[in-house]
Parts: structure tokens; sequence; C-alpha cells
């Protein structure tokens, strides 16, 4: 298992939920499919969430997807009306209706 979570650690380098800056050695590793449902314990069916992400994922809206083994995520309706899917951990540590806020890329 401390393979599978160092391949996982260097493939998702912290918790993939959109804003959560928690680094890998501080997440747990989460079952994309649970055991319980016939989810294999491998890189391909986990990825890193921090505690509390981990701990609320069945009921705080977040879904993750495993596409070409790299996760995806797709937040709740209040964060993304689009629903859309999205690479985890690939440049977007602002929820989407940040974007266009006056204040992102400007200095204080």
């Amino acid at each position: 298992m401390g393979q599978q979570r160092a391949a996982i650690a260097a493939r998702d380098g912290g918790c993939i939920i959109p804003g959560c800056t928690i680094p890998a050695r501080w997440t747990e590793v989460h079952h994309i499919i649970p055991a319980g449902k016939g989810g294999p314990t491998n890189v391909d069916n986990g990825t890193n969430l921090c505690w509390f992400h981990h701990h609320t994922i069945d009921t705080n809206g977040w879904q993750i997807r495993m596409i070409n083994g790299r996760p995806q995520v797709r937040g709740p309706l209040l964060w993304d009306p689009t629903q859309t899917w999205r690479p985890a951990r690939e440049g977007f540590l602002l929820i989407p209706a940040e974007l266009n806020h006056p204040s992102v890329g400007s200095n204080p």
C-alpha cells in the first residue's frame, strides 16, 4: 500500500477538491468505487482527499470519477451550475464565480 499511496500522491499532489490546499502528506486515499461495492484497491481507483472532504464526500455534492488513470471532479450545483467534469488539480484554485471577480489578478 505504501507504493500505491506514493504513486497517488505523485499524481494528485494533494486533496483534489478545487480550492483545498491540503498537501498529499496530510491526505487520505479515497476509493472512487468503494471497496464494499467491488472497487479495487489500486492506484486507478484511489485519489487523495483531505480528512474533511474524505469524510463528507458522500454528502457535500462533489463527485469523482477516473478517466484514463486521472481523477476528474464535478462540483456541487451551487459551485458549478454547468455541472462540468474537470481534471483534478489542474490550475483552478478559485471557484468559477470568483473567476470574474474584479479582484482576481489584481495586486492588493
